[in-house]
């Protein structure tokens, strides 16, 4: 499973990378924004997460230089310590994840199996909606 992590936070991005590691079998990508606006996506993408403070921060950028096209149409997971907020930029009406950190391993499996049945509703949705 490849897995993206956009965070600018480095705090966070060391607390998730032994989980990442033992999930993805090290095949896992931790990008700031300024690293994806400037270098985009490479390689093909499983999971698609973000800090949840990053997101918010950058995603207007991420748009306007239209690099959230590997992601635009697939759930994004959000890591962030303390409550989901009420809503995040560019995401209204999508499927997105949200994982509270500190998280235990299964509660992340959890997650990830939530990910894959959103990707799974958002692939059938845009599918059907080009007919």
């Amino acid at each position: 499973m490849n897995i993206l992590l956009i965070s600018d936070n480095a705090s966070l991005n060391h607390e998730l990378q032994n989980l990442l590691k033992e999930v993805s079998g090290g095949n896992y990508q931790i990008v700031s924004s300024t690293q994806l606006l400037e270098n985009g996506v490479s390689g093909p993408i499983d999971v698609v997460m973000s800090d949840r403070k990053t997101w918010q921060k950058a995603y207007s950028l991420i748009k306007y230089f239209n690099v959230s096209g590997a992601f635009e149409f697939t759930p994004v997971m959000f890591v962030s310590r303390g409550r989901k907020p009420a809503q995040f930029k560019g995401r209204i009406g999508k499927k997105d994840i949200f994982v509270s950190i500190p998280t235990n391993r299964d509660a992340f499996n959890n997650a990830l199996d939530d990910y894959k049945q959103a990707s799974d509703q958002m692939e059938m949705t845009q599918a059907t909606s080009q007919f």
